[in-house]
């Protein structure tokens, strides 16, 4: 089994000679601090440390399909964009190293994410589908309504929406590009905001050929399928997925540092313990069985997304698969760009040529990585099944009616 692993890292691998570039080396370099991964506790705000570790890990499971920016660099090309009052021809110079390495998803229809912190506290995820031609936008906050003196939802994301527009110039004709704000019917949330455009990512790429709403189905205030909306459940195993995918690359040190580790571990899956247990009944609008036909349901979104993002990795250089990745691997050589961007197409395709190749070690940790995640959220669940027959067990127990004794009294015919 092991010699076929290898015999696939050989079809795919980079040639010799031709080095990963920074943001696809995931080895002893690259590191997330303790403060960083404290973050990932229960009610804790995502930063960009662990965000960026979980959106350049995701891209490992389809190279040459999936880019991600990394978070402090689409900041600072809206810094230069926005507050600089640069003249047109800066503004090119700006984005050009950024179209460059966008332009290595274009040949293959891929998924370009680019996760913004708007105004420094708030995280969102931009999509660029360059199948559909759609820009997708996920916003935890989305669905919150306007409060006097607040601006729209819309103004509060009108510059990543224009950098992503801005790609759209370059990379075809803007008007056939579809605009779509994705909304939720969730409690709006700020302290969660990172967790979910990790989820909203993971989703995506789970079943790049199907709609999101496949997958993780949204049903509107109100509906008799309310009970089953996003719940703490949902946000706590995406906390858990993270964090196992964060954990190889802690600083390492002293025992402290491990015992930092295990302290967040054990956070999380403490909410999530608690999450997934029966609330007092009165607190329960639709009843207990419906209460925890939700909480499976949120579960098993996770588990779903999880078990084929594996797969998908576990394909790549497969005997049934080679010739797809590296039709994939061509593809990122041949962008496809308008006018505007042809003037970049010799630096892109050197670029791409570094970016679409698979990485096998880092694809496998990954792998690994979400293997632990999902073994422990099924060990956490099946626990919370187990304690859930006991109780029922009990209440049966105590509700059958006794056997009737007045036979007891009843005098004996002769």
């Amino acid at each position: 089994m092991e010699s076929q692993a290898q015999q696939q890292d050989v079809q795919l691998q980079r040639p010799e000679g031709l080095e990963a570039p920074s943001g696809r080396r995931f080895d002893h370099t690259h590191r997330v601090n303790h403060e960083s991964l404290n973050s990932l506790k229960p009610g804790g705000w995502l930063d960009d440390g662990v965000i960026n570790t979980f959106f350049s890990s995701l891209c490992l499971a389809r190279p040459g399909r999936y880019f991600a920016f990394d978070s402090t660099a689409l900041e600072s090309l809206r810094l230069l964009v926005f507050d600089q009052d640069p003249t047109l021809e800066e503004i090119d110079n700006y984005y050009q190293p950024y179209m460059t390495r966008a332009a290595t998803v274009t040949g293959s229809r891929g998924l370009l994410f680019m996760p913004f912190c708007v105004k420094g506290n708030h995280w969102i995820l931009v999509v660029l589908d360059f199948k559909q031609h759609i820009i997708l936008v996920y916003d935890s906050m989305a669905s919150r309504d306007k409060r006097p003196g607040e601006m729209s939802r819309w103004a509060c994301l009108a510059q990543p929406i224009q950098i992503a527009q801005k790609f759209a110039e370059v990379f075809g004709d803007q008007s056939g590009w579809t605009l779509r704000l994705i909304y939720i019917p969730i409690e709006p949330t700020v302290t969660e905001c990172g967790v979910f455009i990790c989820l909203m990512a993971l989703h995506h790429t789970d079943g790049y050929q199907l709609e999101l709403e496949w997958h993780v189905r949204f049903f509107p205030d109100g509906s008799d399928n309310q009970f089953c909306a996003l719940s703490d459940t949902y946000w706590l195993a995406g906390r858990k997925i993270i964090f196992e995918t964060c954990r190889r690359y802690s600083t390492p040190g002293s025992d402290d540092s491990l015992r930092r580790l295990d302290s967040i571990e054990a956070a999380i899956n403490q909410g999530l313990r608690k999450a997934l247990q029966d609330p007092p009944e009165e607190e329960i609008p639709h009843g207990l069985t419906a209460y925890r036909i939700g909480q499976s349901y949120n579960m098993y979104r996770i588990k779903e997304a999880l078990t084929e993002v594996i797969k998908a990795i576990e394909e790549l250089g497969s005997e049934e698969y080679l010739g797809r990745d590296v039709t994939i691997l061509r593809w990122a050589c041949q962008p496809f760009l308008s006018s505007q961007g042809e003037v970049y197409r010799e630096e892109i395709v050197n670029r791409a040529k570094k970016y679409a190749w698979h990485d096998p070690e880092a694809a496998r940790n990954f792998k690994e990585d979400l293997k632990r995640a999902l073994s422990g959220l099924v060990a956490l669940e099946s626990h919370a099944q187990s304690a859930h027959d006991v109780e029922d067990a009990q209440s049966e127990a105590e509700t059958e009616p006794k056997a009737s004794t007045s036979s007891q009294n009843t005098p004996r015919a002769s």
